[in-house]
């Protein structure tokens, strides 16, 4: 149950540090459609390395 209780907390972390990085991509602009677009391009980059 303990470890159950830590991952949890580290999801909830991850999911603060999206969230400031969406504020932050919003701050400057851009659009959710950008920032899909971004990452999907970075994953498919990963992909072909």
């Amino acid at each position: 149950m303990e470890k159950l209780l830590e991952r949890n907390q580290r999801n909830m972390q991850l999911d603060k540090e999206w969230v400031e990085l969406l504020r932050q991509a919003k701050a400057l602009g851009l659009t959710p459609t950008d920032v899909r677009i971004f990452l999907a391009s970075k994953k498919r980059t990963k992909l072909q390395a």
